[in-house]
């Protein structure tokens, strides 16, 4: 994961460049990941597809590589939800609390 202004603006000037997308730091999706039920969870893990799973939350650079992964929300959330998005940007910007830059 880039860990200074400088390479997360490499990362920016990479999706300029490929894409065509100014001022981007990453794509950012969720997708389910199967698991068998843990014991004594109750609905915490069953999602609406009918079986159980963690939410896996990733930030991918321009050319697919990933950035940062997250895994372990409770699949009763949804993948694309709100609060996947909202934990897994609070979890990620912990790497920005010494950056001033990006303030």
């Amino acid at each position: 994961m880039p860990s200074t202004p400088e390479e997360w603006l490499l990362v920016s000037e990479q999706y300029q460049e490929l894409w065509n997308f100014p001022n981007c730091l990453g794509a950012i999706d969720g997708k389910h990941v199967a698991l068998q039920t843990p014991i004594n969870s109750g609905s915490e893990y069953y999602n609406y597809k009918s079986h159980c799973s963690i939410v896996l939350f990733a930030l991918v650079d321009a050319n697919y590589n990933f950035i940062f992964a997250d895994a372990g929300c409770q699949g009763r959330i949804s993948d694309g939800g709100q609060e996947v998005y909202q934990e897994g940007i609070r979890r990620w910007s912990m790497y920005f609390s010494d950056m001033k830059h990006f303030r």
